[in-house]
């Protein structure tokens, strides 16, 4: 997009799109924040202040996984969401799914031929920076959790999916909020937030694995398990507080880290090998989100320049 700069007084001024103007609700007289990054000019809405943005879908082509498309739906920034119902049966499953999984998303009208949700939770830069620190705390104290369980023997409560519902509502409602802002850098935030959910998932997976299999991991095998909590929690605080030597203390501890894991998998049967693997999955998960953290603080850690051409 395009647009000329005018003379307005003894000033410059560009005239904003009146599609985005009008999205956001805004009115003449109003302030908008300006914020420079180099040759750019980031203009951006104090609040978020975009008209409901509505979307209608029909089940069947859905089926069964509805409740999918309505999570993908919530993420992509809707705050309204019509179902048209062809089969009540998978619907209500989809519902209970959809509500569970989802924060801030109500049923505000249901009927034999359609089911419409809201969004009643606040799209707020308050809002966000509170879940985005909670997508880190819940899926370190998920990791914990699994590896005390494993550690007391108490096999029966792997089941508890607390935590990790928990971790997937708040880095669900993250990544709608920058998927409607389009703030800066949140290409790079999304990414992290999309994996911190992946990573909890990883967890997950072993945690199942352990319960259905009845596996007794050996002391290597759970000081293994702890160093992968260090290093997710080594994250956490780099995204918070960035410091280079952190960073590069990360980065070399990558090939160390999955070299140990390595040598334990060929070491240890079967069973023990595949939660192995799943705890090299998480730090690689860690590892894989160490750029975009680089990406957001890269003005701290080195001198940017603009040469014309």
């Amino acid at each position: 997009m395009k647009r000329k700069i005018i003379e307005h007084g003894t000033s410059n001024a560009v005239i904003l799109p009146k599609k985005w103007f009008d999205k956001y609700g805004l009115k003449r007289g109003e302030e908008v924040d300006i914020e420079e990054a180099g040759p750019l000019l980031i203009v951006s809405a104090e609040k978020i202040k975009s008209k409901q943005e509505c979307v209608q879908i029909e089940q069947k082509p859905f089926i069964p996984y509805v409740h999918r498309v309505i999570g993908k739906l919530f993420q992509a920034g809707y705050d309204h969401i019509d179902v048209n119902i062809s089969d009540k049966r998978d619907m209500e499953e989809a519902e209970k799914e959809s509500l569970k999984n989802v924060v801030g998303l109500e049923i505000i009208e249901k009927t034999d031929k359609k089911i419409s949700f809201d969004v009643v939770v606040s799209d707020t830069p308050e809002q966000y920076a509170k879940y985005e620190r909670k997508t880190f705390q819940t899926a370190v104290e998920y990791s914990k959790f699994i590896l005390e369980l494993i550690e007391k023997k108490e096999y029966e409560k792997l089941n508890d999916r607390t935590l990790e519902s928990l971790n997937n509502k708040f880095s669900i409602f993250c990544e709608r909020y920058l998927s409607k802002t389009l703030s800066k850098n949140c290409t790079f935030k999304y990414v992290i937030l999309w994996n911190l959910e992946k990573i909890t998932d990883e967890y997950k997976y072993l945690a199942n694995f352990v319960k259905e299999h009845n596996i007794k991991l050996s002391k290597e095998t759970k000081d293994y398990f702890r160093e992968s909590i260090q290093y997710l929690e080594d994250f956490y605080d780099l995204y918070y507080s960035f410091e280079l030597t952190l960073y590069s203390s990360m980065y070399q501890r990558k090939i160390p880290l999955l070299s140990k894991g390595h040598k334990l998998y060929l070491q240890k049967q079967t069973l023990e090998a595949m939660a192995i693997i799943r705890l090299m999955n998480a730090i690689l998960g860690v590892f894989d989100c160490l750029g975009n953290i680089l990406a957001l603080h890269i003005q701290e850690s080195a001198t940017i320049t603009f040469k014309a051409e």
